[in-house]
């Protein structure tokens, strides 16, 4: 993708406005009554209504535009006033209009969105406080595993039951994409990733009670026996392990299975996950070769997590998949491997872009999907990248709400603007936890 976003914008006549141009109102989104601060004019109609709002000029910006502006008859002539709005013929026209991308909103519907925005903000603020408890526990919980077994038991199971509780709460539960702040290398993201994603999938699977819950422990504890594995054999690439350090790299499930027992934690499914996590469907995994429904359905459900959140997280972060691409992969590279139904339940848990993702939209703005849920996986909730907006400030977009516009396309962070990326502070890969839907 060309690097159009660093190109410089040009100053025109508003009478030079067709669809096709990518304009920029200028000043912060609060301070207009359109959507998006800068957007590709898709209609006559939006050309109509930005002419109609008083504005003499807009930047326009060549590289992000389908079409160039129109020449002007007479260019030391000034723009002749607009003294009304155009006037809808019906109700349905007006509320056509006001769905447009960057159309004009009425007072009325900004401050629904500005209190939908809120609304939003105060649910992302409030899992977050909850994620920083559960990152807290799981440190917590490695730490006390050879200290005291019965507390390590009782912060694992606390941190299961706050996920649970969270998930059942509400029907509209959502994976959140954490802020960068809270990421911390050492709270054993990759355990609290796994079982956030776990228990998404077990719960669109039907599992509850005891199921559900035996599930979220496994899913924790699923790489507890790496401790107990020398760490030069856990940082060592697989393809480059020799048969001596493979062996003692695969000995982590058996171990894992006997530290579970000795906290206590001794139910099938939950050993079952720790044991069986690297099995495949087809016979190939470890430490027994089990394929199809040989496997656990605990352990064929912790399999897809833990293997989408390595993709995104690799050990060596070059090699680091976005979460478009960790999707993207299971499905065409490892699908005889995995479960072919619990994965595409997986993806409609996630959404077809997941958090994490970058993407481009059909009206050429860009964006960082922060949260989706089951209700319409092709239409998340965007952070929008608009630098002359302070980041705390940013537009959150629900896509549900603007049917009109839609993710063309997701962009690899090398293929982002470097300010843009800044901005939008996507990881190599992505912390989440779970929310409600505001």
């Amino acid at each position: 993708m060309a690097d159009t976003h660093q190109e410089a914008s040009i100053r025109i006549d508003i009478r030079q406005l067709q669809p096709g141009l990518y304009v920029s109102l200028g000043g912060r989104w609060l301070e207009h009554d359109f959507l998006f601060n800068a957007f590709r004019l898709a209609t006559q109609g939006q050309v109509d209504r930005l002419k109609a709002s008083g504005m003499t000029h807009v930047d326009y910006w060549p590289g992000k535009s389908t079409a160039q502006p129109l020449p002007l008859a007479d260019p030391q002539a000034a723009p002749a006033a607009s003294d009304h709005q155009p006037r809808p013929s019906s109700v349905a026209e007006l509320a056509s209009t006001q769905a447009l991308p960057g159309a004009s909103a009425v007072p009325a519907q900004r401050e629904a969105r500005l209190a939908r925005i809120r609304t939003r903000r105060t649910e992302l603020a409030r899992c977050e406080r909850a994620y920083r408890e559960s990152v807290a526990a799981v440190k917590n919980l490695m730490s006390e595993i050879f200290v005291s077994p019965a507390q390590a038991a009782r912060s694992a199971k606390a941190v299961v039951g706050q996920t649970i509780e969270e998930l059942l709460s509400s029907q509209h539960a959502v994976v959140h994409l954490m802020n960068d702040a809270l990421t911390d290398p050492n709270a054993r993201q990759h355990a609290l990733n796994v079982t956030v994603l776990s228990l998404m999938l077990g719960r669109e699977q039907g599992l509850r009670n005891d199921a559900l819950s035996n599930l979220g422990l496994g899913a924790l504890l699923h790489d507890i026996g790496k401790t107990l594995v020398a760490s030069q054999v856990l940082l060592q690439p697989a393809e480059q392990r020799n048969r001596h350090e493979e062996a003692a790299y695969r000995q982590h499930v058996h171990q894992g299975e006997g530290l579970c027992r000795q906290l206590g934690l001794d139910a099938p499914d939950l050993l079952a996950c720790v044991l069986q996590h690297h099995e495949r469907m087809d016979g190939r995994g470890f430490p027994a070769g089990l394929t199809g429904d040989g496997i656990a359905l605990s352990a064929r459900i912790v399999a897809i997590a833990n293997r989408y959140d390595n993709l995104c997280h690799a050990t060596d972060v070059a090699h680091s998949l976005t979460p478009f691409e960790a999707l993207a992969w299971l499905y065409r590279r490892e699908a005889s491997a995995l479960d072919a139904m619990l994965l595409q339940r997986f993806v409609r848990c996630l959404g077809v872009w997941p958090p994490g993702t970058i993407v481009q939209l059909t009206n050429g703005t860009i964006g960082l999907v922060t949260s989706s849920g089951a209700q319409d996986s092709l239409r998340p909730t965007l952070l929008m990248a608009d630098l002359q907006v302070p980041r705390n400030e940013a537009l959150l977009v629900d896509l549900a709400e603007i049917p009109e516009v839609k993710i063309e396309k997701a962009l690899r962070p090398r293929d982002v603007p470097s300010e843009l990326l800044e901005y939008l502070s996507p990881r190599h890969g992505a912390a989440f936890f779970v929310g409600r839907a505001a």
